[in-house]
């Protein structure tokens, strides 16, 4: 509602100003004469492509060297903290599925904590 009256108002508003206070005309041509040809911008010249280059085929030696080096090692394939981590996120995913069902009233767990048998229901 509010957007349609102000809209209302800047037409009347418009209006009012065209009324009474007509355009000059100052920048017009003058009857007869023809406009002023205007002459078109050129456009800048296209920045050059980088990706249009040449690449090299082959790498340099010190890299191939370096490589060679890397692959040599005969040292684990797994880094040691992933399979730290992956043993994290199991553990993890047995605490979640244990509280799950903690949540439907199932136990699971030891039978024996800090030495001392729990008991049992049945």
């Amino acid at each position: 509602m509010r957007h349609s009256i102000a809209r209302a108002f800047v037409a009347c508003l418009r209006i009012i100003l065209a009324v009474l206070l007509p355009a000059s005309g100052s920048r017009r041509a003058a009857p007869g004469k023809p406009a002023e040809p205007v002459e078109p911008i050129q456009a800048p010249a296209p920045a050059p492509n980088l990706w249009d280059r040449p690449w090299p085929t082959t790498a340099p030696q010190h890299v191939t060297e370096r490589a060679a080096l890397v692959i040599e090692d005969d040292g684990p394939v797994i880094r040691a903290y992933y399979e730290d981590l992956i043993q994290i996120r199991q553990q993890q995913a047995v605490r979640r599925g244990t509280l799950a069902f903690a949540l439907d009233g199932l136990d699971f767990g030891p039978d024996v904590i800090h030495g001392k048998r729990l008991p049992t229901t049945a």
